[in-house]
């Protein structure tokens, strides 16, 4: 019972009490432009992608970030390209040749950030099986998901176990308390710290919204951080996006998408396929609003 307590307690905490609504946004103008022209890049980037994994993103070692991003963005990356094939569940950063720090070309051979992008795969393609093998190997782990230790990357926080049990219950898979853990959204990250703050608001949003429609529900902290990351960085169309939907307008982020095709985000790094990977999911989540893609 204490225990019970102590654990809403942490959720109140942390989520900042009173819900956000999200605000239906208006038609954009310029909205039948984005989608031709999201038709017309998811279309050349499947005929592009590797033929034999679906990968448009293995040059350098942050390979399972965006083909999670891809994904979500209506490609069909093999995600588990990237799973060892002797250790069900544990996965490198990207497709053999592997990153790890004997080659020199990675610290480790995972991360936080490659975990997020494995649960927005699988929560975007529903797929609950690839989480439940990667919660196993956690859990045998003591939730070490890659080698080595190094400054701890390879670890996953208390947030990221919750968030990895929510997804995996939200996709019908088995309750388990380890899901009620909490994020703590503090202020003042940037770069891929606060990409990752995104990713969970923009993940728990999604998951927690109302199960008849796309209306998305966040606490008032998490608002409170997607205005901070959206006014530091008003060229970042997956900010803008996340701004959008809660204050009622997505022209600007429509706007950000039809012109340029390399979204301006401090987090957005590596070759080509990174780029495409991102402009592809936000677009695809701004047509989502709509009902123009499905």
């Amino acid at each position: 019972m204490i225990k019970s307590l102590l654990l809403a307690s942490l959720v109140l905490t942390s989520c900042g009490g009173p819900k956000k609504k999200e605000i239906e946004p208006g038609l954009p103008a310029n909205i039948q432009r984005l989608v031709n022209k999201y038709t017309e890049t998811l279309a050349a980037t499947k005929a592009s992608a590797d033929p034999v994994d679906g990968w448009i993103e293995k040059t350098e070692c942050d390979g399972v970030l965006w083909a999670g991003k891809y994904a979500c963005g209506g490609g069909n990356p093999v995600i588990t390209a990237a799973e060892y094939p002797d250790a069900p569940g544990k996965f490198n950063r990207r497709p053999a040749p592997y990153c790890n720090a004997e080659t020199g070309n990675s610290k480790t051979t995972w991360s936080r950030d490659m975990g997020m992008g494995l649960i927005s795969y699988a929560w975007c393609k529903k797929d609950k099986a690839v989480l439940e093998r990667h919660a196993d190997y956690g859990t045998k782990k003591n939730w070490m998901m890659g080698e080595p230790l190094a400054d701890g990357r390879t670890v996953y926080t208390p947030s990221i176990i919750g968030m990895l049990y929510q997804t995996i219950y939200k996709l019908g898979g088995k309750d388990s308390q380890g899901r009620v853990w909490p994020s703590v959204y503090s202020g003042g990250l940037d770069d891929y710290e606060a990409h990752l703050q995104m990713v969970d608001i923009w993940l728990r949003g999604e998951m927690d919204g109302k199960q008849t429609d796309l209306n998305l529900d966040i606490s008032q902290t998490m608002y409170e951080r997607v205005k901070e990351h959206s006014d530091r960085e008003p060229t970042c169309p997956f900010y803008q996006y996340m701004r959008g939907i809660y204050d009622g307008s997505l022209e600007s982020t429509t706007d950000l998408l039809i012109g340029s095709d390399s979204p301006g985000c401090q987090y957005v790094r590596g070759g080509p396929g990174a780029v495409t990977a991102e402009w592809l999911f936000v677009s695809r989540l701004t047509l989502k609003k709509f009902g123009l893609v499905e």
